[in-house]
């Protein structure tokens, strides 16, 4: 009796996307079902924290794209 990560091993790369995004979507159904590991809890804790000690708004996605375009930071 094979597994069913042995079967899909067997899969075309076609079939084998396809298995992932209906994995993927059958997850998103269920976020909170996903376990969120404690470092990025923690990170997400710190990002905060600095959003509202320098509430500052961040730069346009424009801008960014305009930047990474020319090479300049």
């Amino acid at each position: 009796m094979t597994t069913v990560l042995e079967q899909a091993m067997h899969l075309s790369v076609e079939e084998k996307l396809d298995l992932i995004s209906a994995l993927w979507e059958s997850m998103a159904e269920h976020p909170e079902c996903i376990p969120v590991p404690d470092w990025q809890l923690k990170e997400l804790e710190r990002r905060i924290e600095a959003q509202q000690n320098d509430p500052q708004p961040g730069q346009t996605w424009n801008k960014v794209k305009r930047e990474i375009r020319s090479g300049k930071k």
